[in-house]
């Protein structure tokens, strides 16, 4: 049965990667890099006291093991996988697991888990280029 999950487990880390691989790509570098998120176009976020929130980096995709370590203590096993930095320690994760697989979260460590997104695509049409 170690087997079997070790197996299921890798599946889920390849489809992630999958799923994220535009983004490590020199044109997905242009879909990220100093680009912002606006609240209020995610429902639920504006509890949040920003308004904006600008993002900072993609997180290697080799170092993702080592980023998934680091919050797991923060994010506990609620099978999200962080890809994005943001302003204010906020990091934008993807669901690896269960109903959750391939949606797309903000995660404050002041404010909690927040959902965005079914998928990549519908969150990074959200972006925009500059705070109004």
């Amino acid at each position: 049965s170690d087997w079997i999950m070790l197996v299921i487990m890798t599946n889920k880390v390849l489809c992630i990667r999958q799923m994220l691989a535009p983004l490590w790509s020199d044109g997905g570098v242009s879909l990220i890099s100093g680009r912002w998120i606006r609240l209020d176009d995610f429902m639920g976020l504006s509890v949040l006291p920003d308004r904006w929130i600008k993002l900072l980096e993609i997180f290697p995709e080799e170092e993702l093991d080592v980023i998934c370590d680091r919050y797991s203590a923060l994010l506990g096993d609620v099978g999200l996988v962080p890809f994005l930095g943001a302003d204010g320690e906020v990091v934008i994760c993807v669901g690896s697991e269960g109903d959750a697989f391939g949606g797309i979260y903000l995660f404050d460590p002041d404010f909690g888990l927040f959902p965005m997104s079914t998928d990549l695509d519908g969150f990074l049409s959200k972006l925009h280029n500059n705070p109004d």
